[in-house]
């Protein structure tokens, strides 16, 4: 590359003399568009950007300002994608962010850089067709989103054609209706995420999960019909969110969505039996549009009972709407966390009935491991309330009990005050339990 230093106005462009190494690194900092705009700045500049290990491409690159015309604004990005990646050798990029709003064949093509080593494609609309001479022998980190997978085959030839997959696969907002069934087996993954498939149902029939290295596991999706899922015993940390809410809902009531949560039970277990060895689990479920009712719309009965205990588990964090009866449900799922030391509780002020029934066994972990409570989004509510009760009574180490007050149509810190008295006066079986409102 070219040497010259510019001198404008009797000034020294000491920034241009710098080494090659380090200007790429500043480059490094830019948006890709900004980075390739610097190669106008002189012959020191011009190819530079083609050093820069990461690009991140966006057709928003291009702005209806420069480009009204959507179909041109299109082919511009296009062309200038193909432009820029001659310009990279292979060896050169080492993540790779496309984002393109429309159906795009080019991206066979681009993903064919065979050095990559992080691969984030997020193209509404394409349908992945993935060759059979693809392969991206590098990569270790792959996320996909907005995605359409054309059929098993495809998928199964994305994910073969990373050997080195490792550190995180992510599927997000991806068609997999055309699917019969999602086989992820990858023995060296770290981090695994599924979720938000898009069009009502489109989750596939099968769900095939073999990832028993993974540190981290997040699933917020529809439960499959027919599910799968191996042990993951490096397991750290969870996020298990199931979404029941589809169009049947709205069209005949909740009769069918009842149905269909029986059928899930066996799959929820499975989930449950899989995920046993983690420390740190956030356990919910989402039916969106409908978050005032609650009839059966609520995690099955997780008795201890089908799954092994949760021999690790120390904290755990979930929405008391996930709970037909948090005093039952809620506490029996307990039973199996033996160790628990941290209970995060979302209160979503779901009408639970007033009449507050504790369980008929206290679970072990309040008696000997409990030490944090804390309750968000806290309203007066009887049952909710008498489930504090329970709690402080029953909870032999407790060091803390954290309540967040969810904003009321009245004095916000008079409200405090009052409820702070009223907990207090509380028979509490721990003695160093602290009361907190906030």
């Amino acid at each position: 590359m070219a040497s010259q230093s510019i001198v404008d106005g009797g000034g020294v462009d000491i920034i241009s003399k710098l080494p090659d190494q380090v200007l790429c690194r500043i480059l490094a900092f830019l948006s890709t568009k900004e980075s390739v705009s610097t190669s106008i700045l002189s012959t020191r500049w011009r190819y530079l950007f083609a050093y820069v290990s990461n690009l991140d491409l966006d057709d928003k690159f291009l702005t209806p300002l420069e480009y009204p015309n959507r179909n041109t604004a299109i082919r511009k990005f296009l062309s200038f994608v193909d432009r820029l990646l001659l310009f990279h050798t292979s060896t050169t990029i080492k993540k790779l962010s496309l984002k393109i709003g429309v159906d795009c064949s080019h991206v066979y093509s681009w993903i064919a850089v065979a050095m990559l080593v992080v691969f984030d494609l997020d193209i509404l609309g394409t349908v992945l067709n993935v060759l059979s001479d693809v392969c991206l022998p590098n990569l270790k980190t792959l996320r996909l989103k907005y995605v359409k997978f054309l059929n098993d085959d495809s998928v199964q030839r994305l994910f073969s054609s990373c050997p080195m997959l490792e550190e995180v696969l992510h599927i997000l907002n991806c068609y997999l209706k055309n699917l019969s069934g999602l086989n992820i087996s990858i023995t060296s993954l770290k981090s695994l995420c599924i979720g938000y498939s898009i069009e009502t149902r489109c989750s596939p029939l099968r769900l095939m999960i073999n990832v028993p290295n993974v540190v981290y596991f997040k699933y917020v999706d529809f439960i499959a019909e027919d599910v799968s899922v191996a042990y993951m015993h490096s397991l750290v940390e969870a996020d298990f969110n199931i979404l029941l809410y589809d169009a049947d809902i709205y069209e005949f009531g909740f009769a069918i969505a009842d149905e269909e949560l029986q059928v899930q039970v066996p799959a929820v277990n499975q989930f449950l039996q899989a995920i046993g060895h983690v420390k740190l689990l956030r356990l919910f479920m989402d039916y969106p549009g409908l978050v005032n009712c609650l009839s059966s719309f609520s995690l099955p009965l997780l008795s201890h009972k089908q799954f092994l205990p949760f021999v690790n588990l120390a904290y755990l964090e979930t929405f008391d709407k996930c709970w037909l009866t948090p005093g039952t449900e809620l506490f029996e799922f307990l039973e199996s966390v033996l160790n628990l030391q941290t209970l995060q509780i979302h209160h979503l002020g779901q009408g639970f009935d007033a009449n507050w029934s504790p369980p008929g066994k206290v679970p072990s972990c309040l008696l000997f491991y409990l030490k944090e409570i804390e309750i968000r989004g806290f309203k007066r509510d009887e049952y909710l309330f008498g489930m504090i009760t329970y709690l402080l009574k029953n909870s032999r180490v407790l060091e803390n009990l954290t309540i967040y007050v969810r904003w009321i149509n009245q004095d916000l810190e008079e409200y405090k005050l009052r409820l702070t008295v009223e907990i207090l006066t509380l028979p509490r079986n721990s003695e160093k339990c602290q009361v907190l409102i906030l």
